[in-house]
């Protein structure tokens, strides 16, 4: 198969609970609302399956993503209004990994990839820092997995119920935002496509302490986003605008401004000390990435 790197820098919010055993701070948000937004850069690969140079059936999108700051949304809970992760000691971040499963018209529906969940998150550091920004430990697709999973296991997402969906609709028109090599050449400021996801949390893969909670609606009434063939309620929802990559280091080709909403609840004091003293162990739970 042929391996095209697409690099996506991106802006993540995620919505969690405070008082957690972690250097950061991660505020609650009101009711279903997000109340922290944390913000990342990611870059992605198409994995080109079928050698056909376009985003297409069975073809698999592999991205690493790392959070450089939190942001509150809510300001006077408490919380500094924008905190600066160190991210070479309690980093966040992760990697995502979803396979094309239909193409219709400008949109592209993407599914689960057999063996893995669709997000995996890390933090409290680890043995290599991911480091995006100066692409140090991120060269290949193959060190930056590395650096971004080497971490304790946080939570994973993925595809549960038939509620989540993740698609991507081409935004240049004529099949143009599904050529990763046009959205490469495009200045950062055109936009190739919009990307939206909501997921459920994986039973038994939250190693955060916090309790993931159902949100929406999701804006599933007729016409909107969502299929919903549920109740239209999940635990994680996001969407991007994916850019042009003109202008960034070589070999990576497109940027992405990503806004993703969770809820939690605040784990119990008692539980935090436990958490901490298991998460120093959590080496023996990280999940080893397939060799592609």
């Amino acid at each position: 198969m042929r391996f095209k790197k697409l690099a996506i820098g991106a802006a993540l919010s995620l919505a969690f609970g405070t008082g957690s055993a972690f250097a950061f701070t991660l505020p609650t948000g009101a009711g279903t609302i997000a109340g922290a937004q944390a913000e990342d850069i990611d870059i992605d690969w198409h994995i080109d399956n079928d050698g056909d140079g376009l985003i297409s059936m069975g073809d698999r999108l592999i991205a690493v993503f790392e959070f450089g700051n939190i942001n509150d949304i809510y300001a006077g809970n408490g919380v500094t209004p924008s905190q600066a992760l160190n991210q070479a000691l309690d980093e966040l971040v992760g990697i995502a990994d979803v396979t094309v499963t239909s193409v219709v018209g400008p949109r592209v529906t993407l599914g689960a990839t057999a063996g893995v969940s669709a997000i995996q998150v890390f933090s409290l550091g680890g043995a290599i820092d991911l480091d995006i920004n100066t692409f140090a430990n991120c060269t290949n697709m193959a060190t930056c997995i590395a650096a971004a999973t080497d971490g304790n296991p946080w939570a994973e997402f993925s595809f549960i119920d038939p509620d989540d969906e993740w698609f991507f609709v081409d935004a240049l028109g004529g099949g143009a935002g599904l050529n990763p090599a046009v959205i490469a050449g495009l200045p950062a400021g055109v936009t190739a496509g919009v990307v939206n996801f909501a997921l459920s949390v994986v039973p038994g893969t939250n190693f955060s302490g916090y309790a993931f909670n159902d949100q929406g609606p999701i804006g599933c009434a007729p016409g909107i986003l969502y299929t919903c063939a549920g109740d239209g309620l999940t635990d994680l929802l996001g969407n991007s605008a994916v850019n042009g990559g003109a202008g960034l280091p070589a070999g990576l080709g497109a940027f992405a401004r990503t806004d993703t909403d969770v809820q939690v609840n605040v784990p119990e004091p008692g539980s935090l000390a436990l958490l901490a003293a298991a998460l120093l162990g959590a080496g023996a739970m990280r999940r080893r990435k397939q060799a592609l």
